[in-house]
């Protein structure tokens, strides 16, 4: 009878007179202890102490724990190859990140200029709606937008479309009803003071509007630059708030904007049709040129409201 009771299988199984196996050993590089590699830590110099700048001791290294030396699996040269893989990968990364960024601009280009106009109109006014400039960001950081944030945009664009119709619409209907206006004094004086802005010494310069009074209500009349997009508009403002639009001039007729009173709009009518009165009013209601805005000195120049330099840039002869 065989005896099983070992482990060597070769025995149990071998027939009577044949020679046993002996069982085959592992390599000795398969011992099962890996390589390291042990360095002086870089941080503090193998001291294992962190060092101000002023030489003092403040504790232990964060980076070897006090050891003053790390131990890594890999080798200096495999890791250096490593990083410099890696920096590859992410020069990579970061360039298909921004070809992706670029098609989808290129795709999508009335997207792209809803999100940059929105976000820039609402960072000209401090807004908090800043779900565009998000967006852009997102864009520039990820190549491209998910399709919720897509379908987002879609439908702020389309409200925002819908918007710009019904304000058209009710634009027109504003123009219809808006009362007629003479402003041949008006536009006649700005073009002399253009004119006589490019005589030689007056270097061109020509940007003042003009502040007109009638009855209790100044108002302050500009006109933009010819050959350009308001040309041939004339902007009325608040002569005392600049940033409240009272409305326009154009095409012989005042379109006034929401919040203008009717007294505040008869008066701006009014400066139209006489505007060397209402800038001598304005003088005389607020103690300064209507045209320049200096204080007037002279008793003929406060008595006529002007002074003869103002007056004679815009060709009224005194």
């Amino acid at each position: 009878m065989i005896d099983i009771k070992g482990n060597d299988l070769d025995a149990i199984f071998a027939q009577p007179g044949e020679p046993t196996v002996t069982p085959k050993q592992p390599p000795a590089s398969y011992a099962g202890v890996a390589a390291t590699y042990n360095e002086s830590c870089r941080k503090c110099g193998g001291s294992g102490s962190f060092i101000s700048y002023s030489g003092r001791v403040l504790g232990e290294c964060f980076a070897c724990k006090g050891a003053g030396s790390k131990t890594f699996s890999s080798s200096p040269e495999a890791r250096a190859t490593g990083r410099a893989r890696a920096a590859v990968k992410r020069v990579e990364k970061a360039q298909a990140i921004t070809d992706s960024a670029n098609s989808f601009r290129a795709t999508y280009p009335d997207m792209m200029a809803w999100l940059e106009q929105s976000a820039k109109r609402n960072a000209a006014r401090a807004g908090s709606f800043t779900f565009p400039a998000d967006l852009l960001d997102k864009l520039n950081q990820y190549g491209s937008l998910t399709d919720a944030q897509f379908a987002s945009v879609c439908k702020l664009m389309a409200r925002d479309a819908e918007r710009a119709k019904e304000r058209a619409a009710e634009q027109a209907i504003r123009v219809e009803a808006a009362p007629a206006a003479d402003v041949t004094a008006l536009e006649t004086a700005f073009a002399v003071a253009r004119e006589r802005a490019m005589l030689p010494g007056a270097k061109g310069v020509f940007a003042k509007p003009l502040k007109l009074t009638s009855g209790e209500v100044s108002v302050s009349i500009s006109s933009p630059k010819p050959g350009g997009k308001w040309d041939g508009f004339l902007f009325v403002r608040d002569a005392q708030d600049d940033e409240r639009k009272l409305g326009y001039f154009k095409g012989g007729k005042f379109i006034a904007n929401r919040d203008t009173t009717p007294v505040e709009q008869a008066a701006i009518l009014a400066c139209a049709a006489t505007p060397l009165d209402a800038v001598k009013a304005y003088a005389k209601a607020w103690s300064e040129c209507g045209i320049c805005g200096k204080t007037l000195f002279r008793a003929e120049s406060i008595e006529a409201g002007i002074g003869p330099i103002c007056a004679a840039k815009y060709g009224w002869g005194l």
